[in-house]
């Protein structure tokens, strides 16, 4: 799929994507404070399409601080920009793809090993992953959640995006997180269930 290809799906999957409420564009407990708020005057007014892409770098906490609705609907404007120049996006890569991908035991565990080879971290890192391992069931609850509200063609379209990034841009990643993304979760919505990383 060439790059115009994807961009051209995305608006076509996304175009009728009902605006949220603006009253819900932040999650519940951050309302009131002061940057959540100052994100949501700024995003409100416009549809995902009108968004610039200064506001989506310079607003890069936004992805954390929407409710699920509002990130669904503001996805389409975070996809293109990453495709479309993925230097300019710099910190949001992570931050979206790092949302696409289904939580597991297995990415905590990892990180808990490589932070307790180190004999002199403190204790309270042990209690993080252990509280981290705890919530894991919300996690997987919230994913489910927040991905539910996506069409089959708008969740075809995320896969369609996360292997076009796995083709031209394995190497901007560190991990093998895109083949997670598609493999824990979005490969459900190819063509025949399968995909290939």
């Amino acid at each position: 799929m060439t790059r115009e290809q994807l961009l051209a799906q995305i608006d076509a999957s996304f175009e009728l994507a009902p605006r949220p409420d603006p009253e819900r564009l932040l999650k519940p407990h951050l309302v009131g404070m002061a940057e959540a708020d100052e994100l949501k005057k700024s995003f409100a007014p416009l549809d995902w399409q009108s968004v610039p892409p200064q506001l989506l770098r310079t607003g890069e906490a936004a992805p954390t601080y929407f409710s699920d609705e509002a990130f669904i609907y503001y996805l389409p404007a975070y996809l293109k920009l990453i495709a479309t120049d993925i230097e300019y996006a710099d910190v949001l890569v992570d931050i979206v793809i790092e949302k696409l991908v289904l939580p597991a035991n297995e990415d905590v565990l990892k990180e808990f090993v490589a932070f307790a080879k180190d004999k002199d971290r403190p204790k309270i890192l042990q209690e993080y992953f252990s509280n981290k391992l705890a919530k894991l069931d919300e996690r997987l609850h919230g994913f489910i959640k927040t991905f539910a509200l996506l069409s089959c063609e708008q969740s075809r379209c995320v896969l369609h995006f996360l292997e076009y990034m796995q083709e031209h841009y394995a190497g901007y990643f560190n991990e093998d997180i895109l083949r997670r993304a598609i493999y824990r979760y979005w490969f459900v919505f190819g063509s025949s269930g399968t995909s290939t990383p």
